[in-house]
């Protein structure tokens, strides 16, 4: 009896070491991005997109998001590029957090230096923002 009263103290306590590691929920949002490199500029206002339309060489082009935490905890909020668009685009912030009910407006800018060329150039951007539960 002594030695099951032991293992149970002992799993218990590794249990409650397990439950109180902080757990995180996350949730991801994918914004597909496009532009195209071209002789003329134009834009290209595609909905539930971040499109920057029709870029120059060595030109760049800005757009904005906004985002809102609607949670009642703060998140961390991380943002990464993927696909050929990744090398060509920045965000005036990554890696930051948002209290609850607040708002931020993002800039992504997309650089064309060095390209030649013309075609379309297609990614996503995924925004990742996590809480500790």
């Amino acid at each position: 009896m002594k030695k099951l009263t032991k293992i149970t103290i002992a799993l218990t306590i590794l249990i409650l070491l397990i439950v109180s590691v902080k757990i995180s929920s996350s949730e991801k949002k994918i914004i597909l991005v496009s532009f195209t490199l071209s002789n003329k500029t134009g834009f290209n206002l595609k909905p539930n997109e971040l499109s920057f339309g029709k870029i120059t060489p060595n030109q760049s082009a800005t757009r904005s998001i906004i985002l809102q935490n609607l949670d009642k905890q703060k998140v961390k909020v991380k943002i990464e590029a993927s696909k050929n668009i990744s090398d060509y685009i920045i965000v005036t912030e990554n890696n930051f957090f948002l209290s609850p009910n607040e708002t931020k407006s993002l800039a992504f800018t997309i650089f064309t230096d060095g390209l030649t060329e013309f075609r379309e150039y297609t990614g996503a951007v995924t925004i990742t923002t996590k809480k500790n539960l």
